[in-house]
């Protein structure tokens, strides 16, 4: 077996069953590794893994010059009205550029919207608004999630 050919590269091996909710971080770091062709004069490559808070397609494509006034899917409203790309973007942020923009609709008002795959539009909106419609939400300016009577009874 591959694997029993890799262990005498290491100075210890360790083999522990984890459940499948708790391997979800190994199996990710698994694909990127398979990704990865390291030479076979390196003895390691080390790998930085990063926990973000914006979606991972927005680093894929976003421009680190940008000013943080601009909003994130600029990119993507900028493909759609125009075709073009931002001036620093390689092979595969074009690729994922356009696979993204598959997903998007501009409408005749300039809004974007991303297409979910029940058909459902989806509005895209700034970081400031979106913290303002989460505020709202959870203060109760959009009202309770379930008719009245289930309401009542929950009390």
């Amino acid at each position: 077996m591959r694997i029993e050919e890799l262990e005498r590269f290491f100075d210890d091996v360790k083999y522990v069953h984890l459940p499948r909710d708790e391997k979800k971080f190994a199996d990710e770091l698994s694909k990127l590794a398979a990704l990865i062709n390291i030479p076979e004069h390196m003895d390691s490559m080390p790998i930085c893994v990063e926990r973000r808070s914006a979606p991972s397609y927005v680093n894929a494509i976003d421009n680190p010059e940008e000013s943080e006034s601009d909003l994130w899917y600029t990119s993507i409203l900028k493909y759609k009205e125009t075709g073009e790309y931002l001036s620093d973007l390689d092979t595969r942020g074009k690729r994922a550029l356009r696979m993204l923009t598959a997903q998007f609709i501009k409408t005749d008002d300039g809004q974007l919207y991303k297409k979910t795959a029940q058909r459902v539009l989806l509005r895209c909106i700034d970081k400031s608004t979106s913290e303002k419609v989460m505020e709202e939400v959870h203060d109760g300016e959009c009202g309770p999630h379930m008719n009245p009577h289930m309401l009542a009874r929950k009390s």
